[in-house]
């Protein structure tokens, strides 16, 4: 079977009956709504604001409006059907992006106190959820940045929201949400659509826990190697635990399937001890 066969067999698996989509920001009808939470909300200098499901949906459904409470009930759905299976991962259906995972907070901290300069560089977060990585680039100066997560109601409830309010924290990033594109869907169709729309070239690859099952592994990989700039100072950032357990991930897996592949060079840069481990793996392209 030809690469291209297993990457439409692991798409299908997953369910991927949904087409990729761009999210046009004029369409996004939750962000009329965040002005008003804005305003209930107290900033320090240095935000990252991250808004919850929970914290999303109770605002939501307290609009005085049906096409807000509408959106609300949208996502009160999603909420409910995770809850329903008692899992964060219906493969196919919903892949997690609406809880914050441990590796997200350790992605962040690790960009807080790296010495990329962020200033001018086109970045792309894949498996975004929150988006706190991603927003965290924003922060640094990142010119252009992208933000996919399988869910379109991730993006639209959670990532939407959270950089709207964050970088309305700080008066300089005044529009800044402009400046950034956020696309849903299966890995293979979006990258598709954003070789359509020109958005290749990144300077910067922000993932967090994504590794985590094996058959996804060598997609992943795949849509780096399409994405990424061929720069010397281009790197993917991969923030992962040691193992999954469950669905077959692990880092080591992931650095050997890097390693045969041969296109990035691979680090662990960073080991943070826990009951279960947890990893920040630098990738660069082997130029």
């Amino acid at each position: 079977m030809c690469r291209q066969d297993k990457d439409t067999e692991v798409s299908r698996n997953r369910g991927s009956a949904k087409p990729a989509k761009l999210l046009l920001l004029e369409d996004l009808h939750v962000l009329s709504s965040m002005k008003d939470l804005a305003q209930n909300l107290h900033f320090s200098p240095i935000t990252l604001l991250c808004v919850t499901p929970g914290v999303m949906l109770r605002h939501l459904l307290s609009a005085n409006n049906s096409e807000t409470l509408s959106r609300g009930e949208e996502l009160k759905q999603l909420l409910a059907l995770a809850d329903a299976h008692h899992s964060d991962l219906l493969p196919g259906v919903y892949e997690g992006g609406l809880k914050i995972w441990e590796c997200a907070y350790d992605l962040v901290q690790y960009l807080v106190t790296c010495d990329i300069e962020f200033s001018g560089l086109r970045v792309l977060e894949l498996g975004c959820g929150a988006g706190l990585p991603g927003i965290t680039a924003i922060l640094k100066g990142a010119e252009i940045t992208c933000f996919q997560d399988y869910n379109e109601e991730v993006l639209r409830y959670l990532t939407v929201p959270n950089v709207y309010l964050s970088t309305s924290a700080h008066p300089h990033l005044e529009g800044a949400i402009a400046q950034c594109r956020f696309y849903s869907g299966d890995w293979i169709d979006v990258t598709t659509l954003m070789m359509t729309n020109h958005d290749v070239g990144f300077d910067v690859i922000l993932t967090a826990e994504t590794i985590y099952c094996a058959a996804y592994q060598p997609v992943l990989l795949q849509t780096f190697k399409d994405l990424i700039s061929l720069k010397p100072s281009s790197v993917v950032i991969v923030a992962a635990k040691t193992h999954y357990f469950g669905v077959g991930g692990s880092v080591q897996m992931f650095r050997e399937l890097v390693e045969r592949d041969g296109f990035f060079d691979v680090v662990s840069v960073k080991t943070i001890d826990s009951h279960l481990p947890r990893q920040i793996l630098i990738l660069r392209p082997h130029i």
